[in-house]
């Protein structure tokens, strides 16, 4: 798991090559022009779009990916993301490989992350991460998850 601000993902690229074309899209990205919905950026990558209004944790469950890296990005506003490793879970899980992810909330300990406008957190594969929790009120929030092929 990384975490930092959007004006530092340059230094990441090495972590995954598509981390360049993350921030070429970036670099052409209009936030005050944003539009939900999935965009194809490559064979390896596309991004989604998302504007929701962010919920108590406990109303969320965890999720955790084994195809895909999800590179999660606040274009505005700011939420509450849970972290938690794949020991937390400590058991066999079962991915819906149509979507690529499995869901629960059957986790022993995780930490709690707090991303403001402008930062973005990679989750990589068998790390569970529950996005979308609300600080304090419900917010509205205005997200790009961009889904690397790992």
């Amino acid at each position: 798991m990384i975490i930092d601000n959007i004006k530092s993902l340059e230094k990441y690229e090495k972590v995954h090559e598509q981390i360049k074309s993350v921030v070429k899209f970036l670099e052409n990205f209009d936030k005050n022009n944003f539009k939900e919905g999935r965009i194809d950026i490559n064979e390896n990558l596309f991004a989604s779009c998302q504007s929701y209004q962010t919920l108590k944790a406990e109303d969320k469950e965890f999720e955790v990916h084994e195809k895909y890296i999800d590179l999660q990005y606040i274009v505005t506003s700011s939420e509450r993301m849970d972290f938690a490793t794949k020991e937390s879970y400590g058991k066999p899980y079962k991915i819906d490989e149509d979507g690529d992810f499995f869901l629960t909330n059957d986790i022993k300990s995780y930490s709690k992350l707090f991303l403001n406008e402008g930062d973005f957190a990679i989750f990589f594969p068998g790390e569970f991460h529950k996005p979308g929790c609300s600080l304090e009120d419900n917010k509205e929030v205005q997200k790009i998850v961009f889904k690397i092929k790992a």
